[in-house]
């Protein structure tokens, strides 16, 4: 502004004195005044142009406050919903955790509460099974104590009805067929032959099974803790032949003294015991009349009858029947049979002595090793009796049908 005043200022002051000024001057004045103007129009331009673009600028600035304005409202807005998020997070975390902790609870609460009927179960069920067990041990004495009493009147009736004893050829089939020796280079002793089964399959094959104690078989083999050398048996048949045979051991046990044999050969043999129900072994008593069959210093199979002395009579931690039947050195391995019914009892293990400088043999003091343990056995080796007092053996998957087939056996 002050440039426009200025040459406001000239051109006044030039057209007041312009009398005394010559021509050169006057033009040279003009020349002034026209670049004046000409410098007051280009001043006059720069600031227009300085104003529009300080409008541009302050257009811009308020464009950029404006903008500036609307991203700090929404970051605001978007903080507050932050913040609001946050706050719902918070929120469900709290629950979460409330409701963790309330699962937590029903959780232990459910296996209290699980436990506790399993519990309640347990002890109901063993209750049952503790009755269930007293009822069936009193049940089953009371059916020993039935047969016993079955068995003492039949014989009864048999006297009172004259009814003739067996004769010699009978007891002979009876209680001596079924008896063997076994004899090795430094030991003699006995087995008991069971009846001969076909064997399913393959006609007229049969297989025989031969029951002993092991000591017999022990002092037989190369190796007793790999018995597979073979077994000397000898048959004794009815005609007073004899009938040599070989045997394999299939199964034994050092604690109980048992072993159990099979024949090499196919062939059935005549006379064979059977076996009797564990029932029946349970019943036997005290006083209970028997015979046992032995081969005692190697001679051929001796009978001797009577009776079971104990029924528990424990020698080593073991428990065995004493028998009060005359027995001997030889006898081992051998058959205790009932006296009535010919069935296998026992397998006689052991005899007493007296002395430790020359021990006297004490021959009614003998021990045998009872049916009833020895069925146990049969169970753990895969082997069972059925109800036709025949021994088979059973595929090891079926093994738990062993005793099932002992059972049905009473």
């Amino acid at each position: 502004m002050w440039r426009s005043s200025l040459i406001v200022a000239v051109a006044a002051t030039c057209s007041a004195g312009a009398w005394w000024l010559g021509e050169s001057e006057r033009t040279a004045l003009e020349d002034r005044l026209t670049a004046l103007e000409q410098l007051e129009r280009s001043g006059t331009e720069h600031e227009v142009w300085r104003a529009e673009r300080v409008r541009e600028i302050e257009a811009r600035l308020a464009d950029l406050l404006e903008i500036d304005a609307r991203e700090r409202r929404e970051r605001d807005e978007a903080f507050g919903r932050i913040g609001t998020t946050e706050a719902s997070v918070a929120k469900l975390a709290a629950e979460l955790d409330a409701r963790e902790r309330r699962l937590a609870e029903l959780e232990a609460a459910q296996r209290s509460l699980v436990l506790d009927e399993v519990t309640n179960r347990l002890d109901a069920v063993e209750s049952t099974w503790t009755e269930v067990r007293e009822a069936v041990s009193q049940t089953r004495e009371e059916l020993a104590s039935r047969i016993q009493q079955d068995r003492t009147t039949l014989e009864e009736l048999r006297a009172r009805l004259g009814e003739p004893s067996p004769g010699p050829a009978e007891l002979w089939h009876r209680f001596m067929g079924p008896v063997v020796q076994l004899s090795g280079d430094i030991s003699v002793g006995s087995g008991v032959l069971l009846e001969s089964q076909p064997i399913q399959g393959l006609p007229r094959t049969w297989r025989t099974y031969v029951m002993t104690a092991w000591h017999v078989v022990r002092d037989m083999q190369d190796d007793p803790v790999e018995p597979v050398t073979p077994v000397p048996v000898r048959i004794y048949l009815e005609d007073g032949r004899l009938r040599d045979e070989t045997a394999r051991v299939v199964a034994h046990d050092v604690t109980l003294d048992v072993a159990l044999l099979e024949l090499e050969s196919t062939e059935a043999v005549p006379f064979g015991t059977k076996l009797p129900t564990p029932l029946f072994v349970e019943s036997v008593r005290t006083f209970h009349p028997v015979v046992a069959v032995g081969c005692p210093l190697g001679t051929d199979p001796i009978p001797t009858e009577g009776q079971v002395s104990s029924i528990d009579h424990e020698v080593d931690g073991r428990s065995y029947w004493m028998i009060n039947a005359p027995t001997y050195i030889g006898n081992s391995g051998g058959g205790v049979f009932d006296a009535h019914s010919g069935e296998l009892l026992g397998i006689f293990s052991k005899i007493y002595n007296h002395g430790s400088i020359r021990p006297t043999i004490v021959p009614h003091m003998g021990l045998v090793t009872p049916m009833d343990q020895i069925y146990d056995w049969f169970t753990r080796n895969g082997y069972a009796v059925d109800g036709d007092g025949h021994l088979a053996q059973v595929p090891r998957e079926k093994k738990s049908d062993g005793v099932a087939a002992v059972v049905k056996g009473e």
